[in-house]
């Protein structure tokens, strides 16, 4: 745990399971790209040999995104060709979770889980994103709806104390902050025209954690 959170994953917000470390749950802010404004509920499963034994860790996304890598009856993010097998002296949780962040800002339609996804992805892009912003919708719909089903320890959402001013002033403060913020991670879009991806981030929305607790709170753009 102390690994991830020194990594600086921008936008992910993860934390064990209370009743299982082999269990943690997450929740990623998409900021760019064709998920922007995606806030997607995940957990991560870890082998109960884990590190050892070969095993790797998977990543379910709840509910399921409309994404080439994931599938779309389990939710399962396909992970196997960047983790084959998983290497103790080598791999780590937070390698895992910086690839499930990057997924969504560099689309992989080589490796498809989900093949009606990559098909759009690779013939038919406008279709594609019509069809990543509708999911985006239903999983945010999702997340605002209480589930008696749900785990009592998983990644909740409440709403938030501040109100009128009190939010204003806020929000400034936490705009104020994110100004500067720029090739944050590496991770960017690809321009059209462009011998490469240019690797520069551009921060779009807001969202925070309340202290002591896996709550996170988001803001979405105006």
């Amino acid at each position: 745990l102390k690994e991830v959170e020194t990594h600086g994953l921008n936008g992910m917000y993860v934390a064990p399971s209370a009743s299982s470390p082999l269990l943690w749950h997450g929740l990623l802010f998409v900021r760019s790209g064709d998920y922007r404004g995606g806030v997607f509920k995940f957990s991560v499963q870890l082998p109960e040999s884990y590190p050892d034994g070969g095993l790797v860790p998977s990543v379910f996304f709840h509910p399921a995104v409309f994404h080439p890598m994931v599938d779309m009856v389990t939710g399962e993010l396909c992970t196997k060709h960047v983790f084959a097998k998983w290497r103790r002296q080598v791999n780590s949780i937070a390698e895992l979770l910086a690839h499930v962040r990057l997924v969504f800002y560099k689309v992989d339609a080589e490796n498809a889980a989900n093949p009606e996804a990559a098909l759009l992805y690779t013939r038919e892009r406008d279709a594609f994103r019509k069809r990543a912003a509708e999911s985006v919708e239903f999983c945010w719909q999702r997340l605002q709806r209480h589930d008696s089903t749900q785990r009592s320890d998983a990644v909740t959402f409440l709403p938030t104390l501040l109100e009128g001013p009190q939010l204003q002033e806020a929000l400034s403060v936490l705009l104020r902050s994110n100004a500067d913020v720029q090739e944050a991670d590496g991770v960017g879009q690809e321009r059209e025209g462009a011998a490469s991806p240019t690797p520069v981030y551009h921060g779009q929305g807001l969202s925070w954690v309340q202290p002591g607790t896996a709550v996170p709170f988001s803001l979405a753009d105006s």
